[in-house]
This record gives C-alpha cells, structure tokens and sequence, in this order.
C-alpha cells in the first residue's frame, strides 16, 4: 500500500502530482536516502507537517480546594491498541475547564501511545467519538490532521505498521518503561500521496482486511465441522459403514472364537 503497489493501475490513469498541493500548505519535504524509494509524485514529510500533535493530561496533579474541576472520562495506554481501542474499561479524572478545552477528542483525532513496552511505541487508532465527551492521559498523544481532507485512517495505518521500526529506533528506554518524546514522533517520516490516491489507499487496505476477516471466520467454521467429522467417521468405522460389507465374511464371534481356540491348541 504504502509503496504504491495498490494503486499503481490508478496512476496510469491520473496524473496528479503533490508539488502545488505542498507549496500550497507549506509542507516541508524529507530528502533522505535511507528512505523507502517512493512512486513519482510522492513525497516524505514529517508528522508535523500533517498534524497538530498534543500530548495528554499529567494525573495526580495537586489542586487548590477552589479549584472548580470537571470529572471526564480519559483514554489511557490500556484503551489504546494497535489498530482498534479497547472500551471495556475507561476510567475518569478531574480536570479544570481550560484543560477540557485543551484535550477534548474529536472525531478523527489519530490516536497514538507515548509509554509502555518498546514495540508497544507508537501503536494506536483513530478515535470516532465513541464517548462524549472524552480526554486522553499525557501517555497517549493526539494528533489532528491539519488537511481536513486527508483520511486519519492513512495516517494510522503507516504508523502502525511501517512505523514500527521508527519508534522501535527513536524510543527511550528506561529501565521498567519505554517513551517516545514529543519532538521525535513529530520527526516521524510519512509518505505523502495524492488526496484522492491516499483516499483509495485507506479503501483497498479495508477491502484487503475484510477479506481476510471473512477468510479467518470461514476458516473457523471448517475446523468446527471438521471436529464434527472426525467424531462421525468414527462412528461409523466402529458400526462398520467406512467400507462395502461381504456377507460371507465370518462374524466377529466366530472369529473371536477361532482365535481362542488357537491359542489354546499352542498352550
């Protein structure tokens, strides 16, 4: 996808080119070698250049007795999985008005996490206004396309995959814990297509998904009924239904019989 194997019929057929698009919004372009080769009117740029980044509130912050504060639901590491967030559990904090203002989530707003395990850097979703409202912990960064146009999912989809390497790269670790800085995923490199390539990039990466989902469920349901199948051979293998029946075969109780008899005569 994301070096334009999925839509490189789509190109044959459009020209468009990134170059006035990045004049434009005064987008900074990334000249490194060490890059991926992209197609012929892509780009890198930084996540910066794409999104406002913001980091979460600090919990456990001391206030004064007068302080008017707000209870609001946050979204810690825990909720925030690679790929999909995890609600089963959201807790609540208290937070002053101008902080609310500050961390409110939006649909769209991309989802990433700042702490954890080291290849647990960066992992992340895009939120869809699921609760409302609803802020995010100073664990979980919140980056918010500026181009409106622009599919968050994109975004999302390059950081969780191909960025792995990045955070893995950038991370500082600790001793128990590891974090990626604010200044560093502001660095991270993300290839800039077309709006309308970008667009049915998301589209074929969905498409590809749910085939596979659908493959997985199938998948599932074989195994079930081959259970079923092996239990019923068996079945009738011991009833002797597996194979055609000769009737001038000896029963069983003769032969049974033969064999003790045998046995006995070379005792």
């Amino acid at each position: 996808a994301f070096r334009g194997d999925l839509t490189k019929e789509w190109r044959y057929n459009h020209s468009d080119d990134i170059t006035s698009f990045i004049a434009a919004h005064e987008i900074k372009t990334i000249n490194d070698n060490a890059l991926t080769q992209l197609p012929s009117g892509w780009a890198w740029v930084t996540a910066s250049d794409l999104c406002e980044i913001k980091t979460g509130i600090a919990l456990g912050k001391q206030r004064s007795a007068e302080t008017k504060l707000l209870e609001l639901p946050y979204l810690r590491v825990a909720n925030v999985q690679r790929g999909w967030l995890d609600l089963n559990e959201v807790k609540t904090t208290f937070v002053t008005e101008a902080e609310a203002e500050r961390l409110y989530l939006r649909p769209g707003d991309i989802l990433m996490n700042e702490g954890g395990d080291r290849d647990k850097l960066g992992r992340g979703w895009v939120w869809d206004g699921q609760i409302e409202p609803c802020i995010h912990q100073n664990h979980v960064f919140r980056l918010r396309l500026k181009l409106k146009e622009m599919s968050p999912y994109y975004v999302s989809y390059f950081a969780n995959e191909l960025g792995k390497d990045f955070f893995l790269q950038q991370g500082k670790q600790t001793t128990n814990l590891a974090s990626i800085s604010l200044t560093k995923l502001s660095s991270l490199p993300i290839p800039l297509a077309p709006l309308e390539e970008m667009n049915l990039i998301v589209e074929r990466i969905e498409s590809a998904l749910q085939s596979l989902t659908k493959v997985e469920a199938e998948t599932r349901t074989a195994i079930h009924l081959l259970d079923h199948l092996d239990q019923a051979n068996l079945a009738k293998a011991f009833r002797g239904e597996l194979v055609p029946q000769d009737p001038h075969d000896e029963p069983a109780s003769v032969l049974l019989e033969r064999i003790r008899s045998e046995r006995a005569g070379q005792s």
